[in-house]
């Protein structure tokens, strides 16, 4: 009888490459991996990997069942989430991961109401750049992602779920001409002074994207990993920002920026759900996912 824990392991060796690798994924030891695989291939009367220098490959047999093992892991999620009543569980820990302004400005809230319903479920919530959170899912170090930005190719191997488009809106502060007003063309932002994320992030790519369509080039003035230092930065200045407007609702009451709405370029960005395929949601992990994207459609952003 196949075993669901060796199945496991067999799928991350396929995914990693490599014995030590997914050892180092899975916290186990090499020779640990190493037995466990041994013992799947002596059940099964068959090789399942050939042993290279470096690393391993399938053998025929190997993509064979690899192809069984996800479809048999995915029924078994399923059927978890069928029949388990989350409310009952005794326990549980989803590790989450999400792009800064939807990590810093929205989920905490929706994490406190979920623990509402769910005390007995602890949350770990991590902030990182797109990038990382599909490499902390890959390696099943994160259960769930919640991004805002694009799926591309580079996504491929995870599921997604659809949340929400969120407008995005130039934000300015007190001493800034604009201040006044209530939009501006994207073809007035050229020559303007810009603070904004870091190369590399995906609000970066995109930001980048809109201009160069637009024929809009600004005066980069500083770039930040972290949003409150693009808000301080843009409020003590004559400098501009693109940002969600979730992420300035108490600078926007107290008078320390504006949002002003951008004409002539779509400024949305979908937030997205995120998760590895190839390791379903829990579900305890489920139930969050349902619980965010219910908030979400109680929302407008």
């Amino acid at each position: 009888m196949l075993d669901l824990h060796k199945l496991r392991i067999f799928i991350q060796v396929s995914q990693a490459g490599s014995f030590s690798s997914a050892a180092d994924t899975l916290l186990m030891t090499q020779s640990g991996v190493s037995q466990h695989i041994q013992e799947l291939e002596n059940a099964l009367g068959t090789r399942l990997f050939e042993r290279k220098p470096r690393g391993v490959s399938l053998t025929a047999t190997g993509h064979t069942l690899l192809n069984y093992a996800e479809q048999i892991l995915a029924l078994v999620n399923e059927a978890e989430n069928a029949v388990a009543d989350v409310a009952k569980l005794s326990g549980g820990v989803i590790r989450g991961g999400a792009t800064p302004g939807v990590g810093m400005y929205v989920l905490p809230a929706w994490t406190a109401t979920f623990r509402v319903k769910y005390p007995h479920i602890q949350i770990e919530l991590s902030t990182r750049i797109t990038a990382e959170i599909l490499a902390q899912l890959r390696a099943n170090q994160l259960n769930l992602g919640v991004i805002e930005g694009e799926v591309d190719d580079e996504q491929a191997g995870f599921s997604v779920r659809t949340l929400q488009d969120v407008e995005q809106w130039l934000i300015v502060g007190p001493t800034h001409g604009w201040w006044q007003r209530s939009s501006v063309r994207i073809s007035e932002l050229s020559g303007e002074t810009l603070i904004t994320r870091q190369r590399g992030s995906a609000s970066r790519v995109w930001l980048d994207e809109i201009l160069k369509r637009n024929n809009v080039r600004c005066r980069i003035a500083a770039e930040f990993d972290n949003v409150e230092s693009i808000k301080r930065a843009v409020s003590g200045s004559s400098a501009i920002s693109v940002l969600p407007r979730y992420a300035i609702e108490q600078e926007e009451r107290l008078g320390l920026l504006k949002p002003v709405h951008v004409d002539g370029a779509p400024m949305q960005r979908m937030i997205r759900a995120v998760w590895n395929s190839n390791s379903p949601l829990t579900p305890t992990a489920n139930a969050f996912l349902n619980h965010v994207a219910g908030e979400f459609n109680r929302s407008s952003f």
